[in-house]
């Protein structure tokens, strides 16, 4: 019998490393620059490091936006993005 177990931990360099908070206040500040992001529209989970964006938007530029957003501060790991295209 053989098994693997493979654990990668992405570990930053201490000044990179960001709270929770710190994080979610980031990915609010580049949700503001960004005119095609309705706020409203999306919710921001961000537990160790990891961004998961949920919501509904009428466009798919808007989700595909929204994750953009979320990619680029630092201290994020990664980023889900479980948002739905609804149009009406």
């Amino acid at each position: 019998m053989k098994a693997l177990v493979e654990h990668i931990e992405v570990r930053f360099p201490s000044n990179w490393s960001k709270t929770d908070v710190q994080i979610t206040i980031k990915v609010l500040a580049a949700f503001k620059d960004k005119y095609s992001i309705p706020e409203d529209k999306i919710d921001i989970l961000v537990k160790d490091g990891w961004v998961t964006l949920s919501g509904e938007v009428p466009w798919n530029y808007q989700r595909v936006s929204a994750e953009d957003a979320v990619k680029h501060p630092l201290g994020v790991k990664g980023a889900r993005n479980n948002i739905t295209i609804n149009q009406k």
